[in-house]
């Protein structure tokens, strides 16, 4: 019979406490998909579980304020896997009653500050990160990463220095980036071509296609078209 594998507990919480303590408080305002289920599991494998459950706790009860997707992926685990779960570390979080506790509920889910597929790309680079790794143990809510891979995979097989002028600067001062990609596309292709440039505006986290279209080709041609 193959050895009950257990779950590794890497952090201190104010106190610890077994799974079937811990009440879920958020109804059906998040639900766990499959593929979240498994990188979610391959995470706290490789990882450990590295943050503790953070709880209200009430006349005995005890309410997750945030943990809910971990607490799920523990208890699938479980079930289905014969995974041991030691009891698991907590933070007792405060509020005055049962409303403030709901409201902090969505405080623990909200995000706040904004990143972007480059400046996660930038983040693993300056830290010698394994790209491969990070993509496939962990969602960001902020973007679709294979979206934005898609994307530009598709835009390498578009000669962009031919569409663009020689003049990068002065194209960007005027805000040209549009027009001289219109002066070689037409009908279904220009419009195929700002659709791909358009989603990628959002995922870059430009202000507009322009800008868009400078990273592009510095990224791809820094020597021939330099940044200021």
């Amino acid at each position: 019979m193959e050895a009950q594998q257990t779950i590794n507990i890497a952090v201190k919480g104010a106190l610890t406490l077994p799974m079937e303590k811990l009440q879920p408080f958020q109804g059906e305002l998040k639900r766990l998909e499959r593929h979240e289920y498994e990188q979610l599991r391959k995470n706290i494998i490789e990882n450990d579980f590295s943050f503790t459950i953070h709880v209200w706790e009430n006349q005995g009860n005890y309410f997750i304020i945030d943990g809910h997707q971990r607490l799920s992926a523990l208890t699938m685990m479980r079930d289905n896997e014969n995974f041991f779960i030691p009891e698991l570390p907590v933070s007792l979080v405060s509020a005055r009653n049962y409303k403030q506790a709901k409201l902090k509920v969505l405080a623990g889910i909200a995000q706040y500050g904004k990143m972007t597929p480059k400046s996660l790309q930038a983040f693993v680079l300056e830290n010698d990160l394994n790209w491969e790794e990070v993509v496939s143990l962990y969602k960001f809510g902020e973007f679709n990463m294979d979206k934005f891979v898609e994307l530009f995979q598709s835009l390498e097989g578009e000669d962009l220095p031919e569409m663009l002028s020689e003049d990068l600067p002065e194209m960007q001062s005027k805000s040209d980036g549009v027009k001289q990609v219109n002066l070689v596309f037409t009908g279904n292709q220009f419009s195929e071509f700002m659709n791909k440039i358009d989603e990628l505006s959002k995922l870059y986290g430009k202000e507009n296609i322009t800008d868009t279209v400078m990273e592009i080709v510095r990224e791809n041609y820094s020597a021939k078209f330099p940044a200021k």
